[in-house]
């Protein structure tokens, strides 16, 4: 699997390029989506790392009841968010030189957001 420039964000982290996209599943009951974050070592293209487990909610479906809202249900993923990924995947040892099958990671909105 390789990302494409025109879906994809460069990001370098330790002096490695890299290569992320972010994707969406479809809404759930509680009108919530799981976000699919695909990284990918960039140069070469090489390993590739698949983050699962971070949910966010639609502003806009929610903007109607603005009495409701809880500005953690609207996480924005940001490069600092992205760099913490790749960074604690490298501790759990994903080789991002390696080719073949990808590395998985699989967290929650809490280990991200309120560590960076």
């Amino acid at each position: 699997m390789t990302l494409t420039i025109k879906k994809s964000r460069p990001i370098k982290v330790n002096g490695e390029e890299f290569r992320y996209q972010i994707s969406t599943t479809k809404i759930d009951d509680k009108w919530s989506f799981s976000l699919n974050i695909t990284v990918q070592r960039w140069t070469p293209p090489r390993g590739v790392l698949e983050v699962k487990g971070v949910v966010t909610r639609d502003f806009w479906l929610d903007i109607s009841d603005g009495k409701k809202w809880n500005i953690e249900d609207y996480p924005v993923v940001l490069p600092k968010h992205i760099s913490y990924l790749i960074k604690l995947a490298i501790m759990e040892g994903w080789d991002s030189t390696e080719t073949g099958v990808s590395y998985k990671i699989n967290t929650e909105n809490g280990a991200i957001f309120k560590q960076t």
